[in-house]
């Protein structure tokens, strides 16, 4: 039997929703967006649930993600590192991940070109939103 929640509260005392639950408001904290350690990489992916897995006899706490496409990466270079754009893949890219990966909570926020006004489905990721430095 699996049991999903809707948020946790990360080590850097951020909390991170899922879409499960913030679907369903009227007020959106749209704080379900992480980014993770993949291992050899970092990956954005927004977080559909939390729910808990049994694997070889060990309890384990995951997260169900939607991924995001890794970064645009002439961008990324021509910027220093600074700016990460990517796509949303939906359904078509979802992944399961040890919520102990997760590095914090981020904002995925509509890119659009100026004068043009449209994202074209592409989302600019950025920190810290919110939080006094």
């Amino acid at each position: 039997k699996a049991t999903r929640w809707a948020h946790i509260q990360l080590p850097n005392g951020q909390v991170a929703c899922s879409s499960w639950k913030e679907d369903r408001m009227t007020i959106v904290r749209v704080s379900r967006n992480v980014k993770f350690d993949s291992g050899d990489h970092i990956e954005v992916g927004e977080v559909l649930f939390y729910f808990q897995l049994k694997i070889n006899g060990i309890q384990k706490s995951v997260a169900l993600v939607s991924l995001y496409s890794p970064p645009d990466q002439q961008l990324l270079h021509m910027s220093s590192g600074s700016v990460w754009l990517s796509e949303p893949q939906g359904n078509c890219l979802l992944k399961v991940i040890d919520v102990k990966t997760i590095l914090g909570v981020v904002a995925m926020v509509p890119y659009s070109v100026m004068g043009l006004g449209q994202s074209q489905g592409r989302f600019l990721l950025v920190e810290k939103t919110g939080l006094d430095l």
